[in-house]
């Protein structure tokens, strides 16, 4: 389990105002899987996982290139299945640490617990540590268990 640190400029509502996206993270998570395709060079055992649907919107068009990418879903959808390795886009990313549905536990665990051989968190720490619980125990855990 891995977490990268990513504090980008707040998170931005989608037009419908319903969604949540996060650029910042897009990137990131671009950066990320054109490592782990340099190092196994195949990406069919790589599940990318985030909570919002705008966000799977957001990676798909970005994500384009990858064409044997092997999932790219919501934390929800993914619920039962597991991967290889996944890559997960925390998206929430705000100075009041309001993390919505995604500072629920349950979905915390289906985060961290879908990749056989290894889970990349993508996101701001500092307010899933401020905001929920489940997640500054996660975050606890990485940091003292290095």
């Amino acid at each position: 389990l891995m977490w990268i640190h990513v504090k980008y400029n707040e998170h931005s509502l989608t037009p419908g105002g319903k969604d949540l996206v996060n650029d910042g993270e897009v990137g990131v998570v671009c950066q990320v899987l054109d490592l782990l395709k340099a190092t196994t060079s195949r990406l069919s055992c790589v599940t990318v996982l985030t909570p919002y649907g705008a966000q799977v919107e957001q990676l798909k068009y970005r994500l384009g290139h990858f064409n044997d990418l092997g999932k790219l879903t919501t934390i929800d959808a993914a619920q039962g299945t597991e991967d290889d390795v996944v890559v997960v886009s925390l998206v929430r990313s705000n100075c009041n640490s309001a993390l919505g549905f995604l500072g629920d536990p349950k979905r915390a665990n289906v985060a961290i617990t879908r990749g056989r051989y290894g889970t990349i968190l993508i996101g701001d720490a500092d307010c899933c540590f401020q905001g929920s619980s489940a997640w500054a125990q996660i975050i606890w855990e990485l940091q003292t268990h290095k």
